[in-house]
């Protein structure tokens, strides 16, 4: 039989076993994020908390299901090296009573926009590494129906010293079969106590601005405003008119086919932009490889024989891109093949290709250790004595425990 599990009278989940501190990593109009520690591993956590105040705002019901919404979410989405993972969901003790409270995997570096603040503009090889990373988060997000509505820098969190890009924030995320429409779809008419999402306005896309219902295309215009940004250190937008497109600066090395992307991204009309997040990460990567070869010398002699081959390998990692996700181990090591296939072939982008095989089985082992540790931790967590909720350390731990000071930062 399974452990035990304590729950509040309305069959919530009560949280033990994590020593929440006092110290503030982000904020927000109705919740908190700090840091937190799993007493038994030691292992660093955010926990997102609902403030008490929510519970005086008329409509604490909603923002409270979008909260729990939000968990179940990227509890569904957690296995994505390019998406946050939640570890717990549920209620602890706070101020005399209990607040709703997602455990996630605290992540290391900096926001989007604290990096466009200080570095921007990026350089174009940078932007489009970060531009394929997000993409292949929206795409598994988009192929389990969910659309985020939210990308922004703030929302995405990078990490210099590995280049691993996370997307954060699934608050305001909805499910494209609409399930749930009455959480996220607004009415007409806007006002300050309405249980409207918010809007940031110089990423939203007109569809969205309008209030029209969404698919993952919304999410690709918002991708093509915040690598705009990265680009030029400059919005896209900065009102809610979307009728003219941004215009690049001269002579900033940016190629012309990554500057006709994002423009193809900013597009009004959704059947003019790229069709699917994977269509951008295909463009991205073709983008990122052919400036090696550009840079290579003319004449330089090609097997076409293994042309050949290499055109089947392009052919089958798209299908398998599509199936199973650019960064599924199948794919990958097909890719891992193709760029071998195209050293041999004397293809100039073969250099390049594997680089970015390297580079993502890096960012995807970085990105999933958190995840492996965890489901480590909650295997070991299903044997604990019946009686005692799994999260809850025994007597003899409460004691060691009572001499760690809280985590510092």
């Amino acid at each position: 039989m399974g452990a035990a599990r304590r729950f509040d009278p309305g069959g919530r989940v009560i949280l033990s076993g994590y020593n929440i501190s006092n110290h503030v990593i982000a904020k927000g109009g109705f919740g908190e994020v700090r840091l937190g520690v799993h007493l038994r591993t030691g292992e660093k956590v955010a926990a997102k908390l609902l403030l008490g105040r929510w519970r005086e705002h008329p409509h604490h019901a909603v923002h409270e299901a979008r909260f729990t919404r939000e968990g179940n979410i990227l509890h569904k989405l957690s296995d994505h090296p390019h998406i946050v993972s939640v570890l717990d969901i549920g209620l602890i003790a706070e101020r005399g009573g209990f607040v709703p409270v997602l455990i996630m995997e605290l992540c290391e570096g900096s926001s989007l926009d604290q990096i466009v603040r200080t570095a921007a503009p990026l350089p174009w090889t940078m932007v489009a590494d970060i531009g394929r990373q997000i993409s292949a988060a929206l795409h598994s997000a988009h192929t389990a129906a969910v659309v985020h509505r939210d990308i922004k820098p703030s929302n995405v969190m990078f990490d210099r010293s590995s280049g691993l890009v996370k997307v954060l924030d699934f608050g305001i995320a909805r499910f494209m079969e609409a399930a749930d429409a009455a959480l996220t779809h607004p009415p007409t008419v806007v006002t300050t106590t309405s249980v409207l999402p918010p809007l940031t306005k110089c990423y939203a896309s007109p569809e969205q601005l309008r209030y029209e219902d969404l698919d993952g295309r919304s999410d690709l215009f918002s991708l093509g405003a915040v690598l705009f940004e990265l680009l030029t250190g400059r919005l896209a937008y900065r009102s809610h008119r979307r009728d003219r497109l941004p215009v690049f600066p001269d002579g900033d090395g940016t190629p012309d086919a990554l500057r006709a992307l994002v423009h193809q991204l900013l597009a009004v009309d959704l059947d003019k932009r790229p069709q699917s997040a994977h269509e951008v990460y295909r463009r991205l990567t073709d983008i990122r490889v052919s400036a090696a070869e550009a840079r290579m010398p003319e004449g330089r002699p090609r097997r076409p024989r293994l042309l050949a081959l290499e055109a089947e390998f392009a052919e089958v990692i798209g299908v398998v891109e599509l199936r199973e996700g650019p960064l599924h181990d199948v794919c990958l090591e097909l890719r891992e093949g193709h760029a071998k296939v195209a050293k041999r072939a004397g293809d100039p982008r073969a250099t390049e290709l594997a680089e970015l095989v390297r580079r993502d089985r890096e960012r995807v082992r970085a990105g999933t250790r958190h995840g492996s540790r965890l489901r480590h931790r909650q295997d070991r967590e299903q044997e604990a004595p019946e009686g005692r909720s799994p999260h809850a350390p025994t007597p003899e731990e409460i004691e060691f425990y009572g001499l760690i000071p809280p985590p510092m930062v």
